[in-house]
C-alpha cells in the first residue's frame, strides 16, 4: 500500500483520533483501534486516488466513505466490556483532556482500595470461621486490616503522584538544568517511603516503631525495591506516552 503524503497522513491521523479518543478503553486498546482504523482509512484514500488526482477530494471522499467520528465513536464504545471500561476509567481518567496529578492519583488510589477490598472478603469469611469466638485473634487480624487499607491507601496515593513527577521529568529530558538532580531526589524519596510504608504497617501491628529498624533488617531492602519500582513502573509508562504521542499531541479542531 502506497503511503500518502505527509499532510494527508496528518489529516487521516486527525479523523481516526476524532473517532477513537473520546473513547473509554485501556490505552493498548485504543492504540489497537487507531491502528486498525488508519489502515482502513489509507485504503479508502488509495482507492479513491484512483479515481482522482486532487489530494483535497480524494481525501474527502475517503473520509466520507469512512464514516462520521460519532458514529465510529458509538461503534467502537459498544465493542468494549464494562469491566475494561472500568479499568480505564480508574488508570486513564477521562479520555480526553489534561487531569491534575492528584485527580490521578487519588483514582488510582480509589482502584487499589477497592481490588484489596474484593480480595480480603472471601479472605475475612475464612478467617471467621477459623477463629470464631476466638475475639482477640479476631481484634488483632482486624487491626492488621485496617492498618494494611491504611498503608495501601498512603502508598498508592503518595507514590503515584512521585511516579507522575518522576515521567514529568523523564519526558522533559533529563539534559535539562535541575533535572537530574531531581530525578534522584524523587528516587531515593520513593525508596524511603517504601520502606517507612512497611515499617509502618509492622509499628500498627505491634507498636514498635523505633525497634523495626533493628527487628527487621530485611525492611531495609524497601529503600532500594521501592526506588526500583519507581524506575521500572516510570521507564513503562514513559515508553507508552510516547507511543502515544502521535495521536495524543493532535489538536483536533470541532
Amino acid at each position: 500500500m502506497t503511503l500518502p503524503p505527509d499532510p494527508i497522513r496528518l489529516e487521516l491521523l486527525k479523523h481516526v483520533e476524532r473517532a477513537v479518543r473520546p473513547v473509554v478503553a485501556p490505552r493498548a486498546r485504543k492504540m489497537q483501534m487507531r491502528a486498525e482504523l488508519l489502515a482502513h482509512l489509507s485504503e479508502l484514500y488509495e482507492e479513491e486516488s484512483k479515481r482522482g488526482s486532487i489530494p483535497g477530494v480524494v481525501l474527502e471522499s475517503a473520509v466520507a466513505r469512512f464514516g462520521e467520528p460519532a458514529e465510529l465513536t458509538r461503534s467502537l464504545q459498544e465493542s468494549v466490556s464494562r469491566w475494561s471500561r472500568w479499568l480505564a476509567w480508574f488508570t486513564a481518567g477521562k479520555p480526553t483532556g489534561q487531569q491534575s496529578m492528584f485527580a490521578v492519583a487519588a483514582r488510582f488510589t480509589t482502584a487499589m482500595l477497592m481490588l484489596v477490598g474484593v480480595l480480603m472478603v472471601p479472605l475475612w469469611m475464612i478467617v471467621m470461621f477459623r477463629f470464631a469466638g476466638d475475639w482477640d485473634t479476631l481484634r488483632f487480624l482486624l487491626r492488621v486490616t485496617a492498618v494494611m487499607f491504611i498503608v495501601y491507601a498512603i502508598g498508592a496515593f503518595v507514590l503515584t503522584l512521585i511516579s507522575q513527577a518522576m515521567v514529568r521529568v523523564w519526558l522533559g529530558g533529563f539534559l535539562r538544568r535541575g533535572a537530574l538532580l531531581r530525578a534522584a531526589a524523587l528516587t531515593v524519596t520513593s525508596g524511603m517511603i517504601s520502606y517507612l510504608l512497611v515499617a509502618g504497617f509492622f509499628a500498627g501491628i505491634f507498636g514498635q516503631l523505633a525497634a523495626i529498624w533493628s527487628e527487621f533488617p530485611l525492611l531495609r531492602g524497601f529503600l532500594i525495591f521501592g526506588s526500583f519500582m519507581l524506575l521500572a513502573g516510570t521507564f513503562a509508562h514513559v515508553q507508552e506516552v510516547r507511543r502515544e504521542s502521535e495521536w495524543t499531541d493532535l489538536v483536533l479542531s470541532d
